[in-house]
């Protein structure tokens, strides 16, 4: 005898079959929709023209699909590191190039752009550490001493920032950039004919930049070699007729010659140029009072205390203004 089926007993497990089915259903279309649907390099060139675009947040969304399909891909964690970076999302470039390094410990590049983030963090010894690990793998690299050298002169350790700068110019002595911190070293010990002799370097690589010329002017002016200084003054205008501190230094030096007319001339020139340096400002002004010209010099030093980037330097000069 055949056994009959409950319909109404079998009603149950074919709901739940049904709705097994429709729950798998659901997960693999979604888990579809979800994954990214083109290749790793066809993200990551949509990555690259959002760069060019300047929208970062669309390609990082981007170098981040190329990198759900291929986790070892070095060139998207680079390029998104340098998004994250860009948008100041300082934690998230670091773990990308930390990524970057894991994948290939020999990639120098990246060890240096993780010490740039860092200092942009201002964990400078963090910085350090980093730069110190690409000399160990690439000691020839003369950019890795130059900046270490400024890391150690920002702080304060100048011996240590002389003799990376040293080295530095030993691997590669055509690096204009080397001998121009060297000169901030020596500069910071007082020493300042080696500045000059440093100077005098980057000018025979870079004849033609200006802010060489006025950086060894002021330290002839510190040396009081007025004409020296002046001479080298006058061949950065002569240079670039725009360059603000080129004027803004000269008319300090023609102060100090005694010669307030010519003073005012350079200043106000350096202040048509850049209207926003208080340094002008102050400086006119104490001209002004050297020809006893006191409105206008009261005039310059409210502007100055405008233009003050800090509270201390504000009340120093209006200490002045109150003194007059």
């Amino acid at each position: 005898m055949e056994e009959t089926i409950d319909i109404k007993k079998t009603i149950p497990f074919i709901i739940m079959g049904l709705a097994a089915i429709l729950i798998i259903g659901s997960l693999v279309f979604f888990y579809a929709l979800a994954k990214p649907a083109g290749t790793a390099g066809d993200y990551y060139e949509q990555g690259l023209a959002d760069d060019a675009d300047i929208n970062y947040e669309a390609a990082i969304k981007h170098y981040t699909n190329a990198i759900e399909l291929d986790d070892e891909y070095i060139k998207a964690y680079r390029k998104r590191a340098e998004a994250y970076n860009k948008i100041g999302d300082f934690s998230k470039a670091i773990a990308d190039y930390e990524k970057i390094i894991e994948l290939d410990p020999t990639s120098f590049n990246d060890y240096i752009q993780l010490s740039v983030i860092y200092i942009q963090q201002g964990n400078n010894q963090q910085a350090i550490t980093m730069l110190k690990r690409t000399l160990k793998q690439n000691p020839d690299n003369p950019k890795v001493y130059q900046n270490l050298g400024k890391l150690y002169l920002d702080l304060g350790k100048n011996a240590e920032a002389l003799s990376y700068y040293d080295q530095a110019i030993e691997l590669y002595p055509d690096m204009a950039s080397s001998y121009v911190s060297r000169a901030q070293a020596y500069e910071r010990i007082g020493n300042t004919d080696k500045a000059i002799k440093d100077y005098n370097k980057t000018i025979e690589l870079e004849p033609g930049n200006e802010l060489h010329y006025v950086a060894r002017a002021k330290f002839f002016i510190v040396k009081k070699q007025y004409d020296s200084a002046r001479d080298n003054l006058d061949k950065a205008i002569a240079i670039s007729s725009k360059y603000y501190d080129a004027y803004v230094t000269r008319g300090k030096l023609s102060f100090l010659e005694d010669d307030p007319d010519a003073a005012i001339s350079d200043l106000t020139k350096a202040i048509k140029i850049n209207p926003q340096t208080a340094q002008a400002y102050l400086s006119r002004a104490e001209a002004y009072i050297d020809k006893n010209m006191i409105d206008e010099a009261k005039k310059d030093y409210r502007k100055a205390v405008e233009l003050a980037d800090s509270k201390a330097a504000k009340k120093t000069i209006q200490d002045k203004i109150d003194n007059i």
